[in-house]
């Protein structure tokens, strides 16, 4: 569903659902978080996801972004994030961010991850009374965040198997392998 936003209330189940659940979203949110893993098919590195732009609101959910201390921050226009919840509620004024970490199996370090996204953006928002005390139980990363403006994915056009050389969220230095490709056989 997260590309069927805002949805169609004339349109099938999925778009009704998104229809539903966007303009119930966008009558009441001030802020709206979008928590996501990779998946099935990958794991990712804990980053925030900004839709780009020059209005208030997108500059707001950059610096929301900053501030919940994320090492990476990618900020998009590309056409696959047309449909997302976040995309489209930050077209309409709301300051929006997706948060990815992990994959398909849920992991402590990624539940660590969105707690830390969910208690900064109420400490952002200045939500919390004055004599709330929030114990972070997460590391601080406290260093500049990575400000990914521009990328590539890279996809196979043959049915060889990838084997990466490095982590999710492990920094590349120009020249460095990234992985290899086996076929079926084995061979490279």
């Amino acid at each position: 569903m997260n590309r069927l936003f805002p949805g169609d209330s004339s349109g099938e189940s999925s778009g009704k659902i998104a229809f539903f659940v966007f303009e119930q979203a966008n009558k009441i949110a001030d802020i709206i978080v979008d928590l996501h893993s990779g998946g099935e098919r990958w794991v990712v590195p804990f980053y925030v996801l900004v839709p780009r732009g020059n209005t208030v609101t997108h500059i707001n959910s950059l610096e929301l972004a900053k501030f919940i201390d994320c090492p990476i921050i990618w900020l998009l226009s590309d056409s696959w994030l047309q449909g997302s919840m976040v995309f489209q509620s930050n077209g309409c004024g709301i300051i929006s961010i997706l948060v990815e970490s992990g994959g398909a199996i849920v992991t402590e370090a990624d539940i660590d991850d969105y707690h830390k996204v969910l208690i900064k953006t109420l400490k952002w928002a200045e939500m919390f009374e004055e004599s709330f005390e929030i114990t972070e139980v997460y590391h601080e990363r406290n260093k500049v965040p990575i400000i990914v403006d521009e990328c590539s994915f890279l996809y196979s056009k043959c049915g060889e198997i990838f084997f990466p050389k490095l982590s999710p969220g492990e920094i590349l230095n120009k020249g460095q392998r990234i992985g290899h490709l086996l076929d079926s056989y084995g061979i490279l």
